[in-house]
């Protein structure tokens, strides 16, 4: 519960995101390309509107099996996008791929997952 003095302000600020991979050049890469964030720190951070994405290596990182939760997501990031078809296009030229697509959600509008290099699947919906 938040102190008083806080008000609606809670006592955290994010300051990292940390996305465990295989291979932090290649993760970092690919976000920096697809966001236009700030590659630093020796190629393993990229820095998105403020927010910092630090990837750690782990030799023996399992890449989700999403749709299904065998291995679970492990992270999902959602953007959005002037537009579906150029965005998708882009990032799958990136490096990205996408998985057999999810039935819509009941009250949602148009969106398209994608998995990132290391396997973490990502949705992108239109601005």
């Amino acid at each position: 519960m938040p102190h008083e003095d806080e008000g609606k302000r809670g006592v955290l600020e994010v300051a990292a995101l940390t996305i465990d991979c295989a291979d932090v050049s290649k993760m970092a890469q690919f976000y920096s390309a697809a966001t236009g964030g700030d590659l630093g720190h020796n190629g393993t951070t990229v820095t998105v509107d403020g927010l910092l994405v630090i990837f750690r290596e782990v030799s023996d990182h399992q890449a989700p099996t999403w749709p299904s939760a065998d291995v679970p997501m492990q992270m999902h990031f959602e953007f959005t996008v002037q537009s579906l078809e150029t965005a998708e296009a882009v990032l799958l030229d990136l490096g990205a791929t996408k998985p057999i697509q999810p039935a819509p959600f009941p009250g949602a509008g148009p969106m398209v997952v994608l998995q990132d290099p290391a396997g973490h699947p990502f949705c992108i919906f239109p601005a």
